[in-house]
């Protein structure tokens, strides 16, 4: 990052485009920043960048990995064994059902369920946690920038949700 800001707009459009570089060095960022910041200073939570190394490192692997994550929860779980119960945000009772059964069964086993936060399915597989009250059940929500990001609204959802 720091040879990215020190560089000048025609290093940087050279590589990703005048449009890009343009909004790159144009952006101010100071109120995302100081929300990151204060979302990150609350108990339990965590931002990851590439260059972290509790990054999971198989997400490292991936082609395009989100270059910031932010992680509620255990972030010595993202480098587990890990699957991710995703479905519709318009679930019927059945499947949130579904979803929470998997979720709890996955978790008994060692798996830590990750998330991105979304409705519905989503939710619902980590409502385990709540619901079924299990020392060994493994949760984490993490979500990454290109996905929302703090500032998504998903997190409140989730929280009013657990306090149920």
């Amino acid at each position: 990052p720091a040879n990215i800001f020190a560089a000048d707009f025609i290093a940087i459009a050279t590589i990703i485009g005048d449009r890009l570089a343009n909004k790159l060095l144009t952006h101010d960022s100071r109120e995302t920043v100081e929300q990151a910041l204060q979302w990150a200073s609350q108990p339990g939570n965590r931002i990851l960048t590439l260059a972290d190394p509790d990054y999971p490192p198989l997400l490292l692997e991936n082609g395009d990995p989100p270059s910031v994550l932010y992680v509620k929860g255990r972030v010595e779980l993202l480098a587990q064994p890990a699957i991710a119960i995703v479905g519709s945000r318009h679930a019927t009772p059945q499947g949130e059902r579904d979803a929470e059964a998997f979720a709890a069964e996955l978790a008994v086993t060692g798996l830590t369920i990750v998330s991105g936060q979304a409705l519905g399915i989503d939710a619902a597989a980590h409502r385990h946690h709540h619901r079924f009250a299990r020392a060994i059940a493994r949760t984490d929500f993490v979500f990454g920038q290109q996905h929302g990001g703090i500032d998504s609204g998903c997190e409140r959802r989730h929280e009013r949700g657990h306090e149920t």
